[in-house]
């Protein structure tokens, strides 16, 4: 009893836990402290079997912190059928007026055991009747709603016989006081569980969850109209949907596409109503991006009418959110041979528009950079023969070289990922020996260009990002190696050797053994940790 006590206080579970941090304590005996923690969590267990945490002392804080570290030691227990059920008898039976503080560590330590329930439904009724309990007290609502979207994501074929309350929980959340996050979560949980529908059902339940939003989403449409609040937050609801909607099998046309078409007008109205704003626009592209990822081809029908959105847009106002959502659509529907072409037209206008905004000044817009070459390696991917015989190569090529050494990650990796995929055409067999000769002819006016800015990036930009570099260094070895080589030796044979104080960094023996092991490298992965070390000597 005097350890449970011990036990039980908070400045007791911080000292049991101090010693773990210590670095001077050997694995040994980090090991022999965990085992005798957990005989101790084992006695606290025990003692709670049976017991109602009610009754366990007048006070809610001795209560609540053996509850936590109940917490920790049950999530272990993913199939035990003796203990647990107990237990969870004991949590799921406190009453209704027990202290907040009790109900909310009950809520958080159903989170973890969600992937139990999933072996033992039998209890999924009685977790759901105290998580509704959780939701009609405004205070811990935004917990009981995590809970939620924890079982939707591990039970989500039981889920499916109690979508109706779980939809009236979804329209009811603005009232109930959820937080923001919570209830994205909850319609993340409504699509994965609704998604297992046939689907005239999937229709009708997306249907249903998307008018709550819609109805909301109108009065933003309206042109000329600003209302107060900010479509933002329903719109980051609409890709919380469309983004979770995942279909098992091959279906001809999307259930969701009835609903997507109605939803269409709205959001193209949202756009052309908040044109300026950048964040509005920026989410609406974003839910435009997954609602194409949902339904795929068979949202062909908006294509048309999207792309001349997205060109009337971005004519006016610069948002770099349009080239990434256009290498979306790139991606799903480049592979269809009549759509090639006006794909292609409209990246190329896109590109045109978009070469002085990313170059522009003395530096270059990281967002536009990453999300430009976004869309040129998707063209590449998808579109290779219209992509190297367009007017906009040469001109992404030449940008991309002098924007090479950005030391932002992102814009850095697309980069990166669109001269890999330029020379990667070589290896794609439906891509006439024409188009070929034309790749192999740029890469001979720009081959030096590149290795001097691969060269550089190892030696400036941090050695995380030298991965990315390494796909291009090995992918410029298979394009064509005898080049390769010289132009690897030139851009290493200047690179500084020397930092501002004159010390030494590299010598001429290592920058030589560099370049000889880089074009003996034929895998990758040595190759990846050669170019790190090599980073490592600039550091």
């Amino acid at each position: 009893m005097v350890l449970h006590i011990y036990c039980t206080y908070p400045w007791a579970v911080n000292a049991l836990c101090s010693g773990i941090h210590d670095v001077s304590i050997t694995y040994s005996c980090v090991r022999e402290q965990v085992s005798n923690y957990c005989i101790k969590v084992t006695f606290i267990l025990y003692h709670f079997i049976g017991k109602p945490l009610y009754i366990h002392l007048p006070y809610f804080l001795p209560s609540l912190t053996p509850l936590y570290l109940v917490m920790c030691v049950l999530i272990m227990f993913r199939e035990e059928s003796t203990v647990v059920p107990i237990i969870m008898e004991t949590l799921l039976g406190i009453p209704e007026d027990s202290h907040l503080a009790i109900r909310v560590a009950v809520l958080d330590l159903i989170s973890p055991l969600a992937e139990w329930l999933k072996l033992h439904t039998e209890f999924l009724d009685k977790v759901l009747d105290f998580i509704m309990m959780g939701l009609k007290t405004h205070v811990i609502s935004s917990r009981a709603a995590l809970a939620i979207t924890s079982i939707c994501t591990f039970c989500q074929e039981p889920m499916t016989h109690h979508l109706d309350g779980l939809l009236e929980i979804v329209k009811a959340a603005d009232s109930l006081g959820i937080a923001q996050d919570a209830i994205i979560g909850l319609y993340k949980s409504f699509a994965k569980v609704v998604c297992l529908m046939q689907p005239k059902q999937i229709t009708d339940g997306i249907g249903k969850l998307c008018q709550v939003i819609a109805s909301l989403l109108a009065q933003f449409a309206v042109e000329g109209s600003k209302p107060e609040g900010d479509p933002s937050i329903l719109l980051d609801r609409l890709s919380a949907i469309f983004r979770n909607c995942h279909l098992k099998g091959n279906i001809e046309e999307h259930p969701c596409m009835p609903v997507v078409a109605q939803l269409w007008d709205i959001i193209q109205g949202v756009i052309y109503n908040y044109q300026q704003n950048v964040r509005v626009i920026e989410r609406s592209c974003r839910c435009l991006r997954y609602i194409i990822r949902c339904v795929k081809k068979s949202g062909r029908s908006l294509l048309l009418p999207l792309l001349r959105l997205t060109i009337t847009i971005y004519q006016n106002h610069k948002h770099s959110c349009f080239l990434y959502l256009t290498s979306i659509i790139v991606d799903e529907f480049g592979v269809i041979p009549d759509l090639q072409g006006d794909l292609m037209s409209v990246v190329e206008t896109l590109a045109k528009l978009a070469f002085p905004i990313v170059g522009g000044g003395q530096a270059f817009d990281a967002d536009a950079v990453d999300d430009l070459y976004r869309l040129c390696g998707r063209c590449l991917q998808k579109l290779p023969l219209h992509f190297i015989s367009s007017s906009i190569l040469t001109a992404a090529v030449q940008l991309g070289l002098a924007a090479g050494t950005m030391h932002q990650r992102d814009a850095n990796a697309s980069l990166m990922m669109f001269f890999k995929d330029l020379m990667a055409v070589d290896k794609h067999e439906s891509v006439p020996l024409e188009a070929k000769k034309l790749v192999h002819q740029l890469m001979g006016h720009h081959g030096q260009e590149l290795a001097n800015v691969l060269i550089t990036d190892l030696a400036c930009l941090p050695v995380y990002m030298s991965d990315e570099v390494t796909v291009v260094l090995h992918e410029m070895m298979l394009f064509t190696k005898q080049e390769a080589t010289v132009w690897l030796s030139h851009a290493v044979h200047h690179v500084c050797t020397s930092d501002i104080i004159r010390r030494v960094i590299i010598t001429d023996e290592q920058k030589q053994d560099f370049v000889s092991k880089l074009s003996n490298c034929e895998d990758i992965e040595e190759m990846k940790k050669m170019t790190s070390d090599f980073a490592q000597l600039f550091r």
